[in-house]
């Protein structure tokens, strides 16, 4: 009787479960989940992300003020930090940097190398000195903490030399 009370509760529940789907017939109940592991794992990489789209949005600034009209070279538009607005943006679907153009010959990044070695450099220049401001960050808290460590140190031996210095003086009396 045991097995048969279980086995309509299970059947019960699986006619719940059977209705808990959308009107294409995908199950909400396993999308619902997929859906929270989604937004887990983009929560756990939203700080990278944001800071990504600072740093794209930051080149795109400084190649519009670089920008020569007679490169050719299509401008990239900023996107937007908030990750709702960059869900809808259609400037990551653009691919504007692969296209020819139809105005004239290709971009000069696509045809010259040494336009492209350019380029390359620049990014290294830029790693460069992103690499030497954490290095300094990382030589400022390596002194902070030797500094600490000494002091502690110091402390220790004056107070070793006074409790030595007691333990002298009442050995004596």
């Amino acid at each position: 009787m045991g097995s048969a009370g279980s086995g309509s509760g299970q059947a019960e529940s699986s006619s719940r479960l059977a209705l808990t789907v959308d009107s294409e017939g995908v199950s909400l109940f396993s999308g619902t989940k997929l859906h929270q592991h989604t937004c887990k794992a983009i929560s756990k990489q939203q700080p990278a992300l944001l800071n990504a789209i600072r740093k794209f949005n930051k080149y795109c600034s400084c190649l519009e003020e670089l920008y020569d009209p007679s490169c050719r070279i299509p401008l990239p538009s900023p996107l937007p930090t908030k990750l709702a607005d960059l869900r809808d943006n259609s400037n990551l679907m653009e691919d504007i940097w692969i296209t020819p153009t139809m105005e004239g010959p290709p971009a000069l990044w696509l045809e010259d190398r040494d336009v492209r070695t350019g380029i390359q450099a620049m990014l290294k220049v830029d790693q460069c000195l992103e690499e030497r401001h954490r290095l300094g960050w990382e030589a400022d808290n390596l002194c902070q903490w030797f500094g600490r460590e000494l002091a502690a140190v110091e402390l220790a031996l004056r107070c070793s030399k006074s409790v030595f210095y007691k333990l002298s003086v009442g050995f004596i009396y």
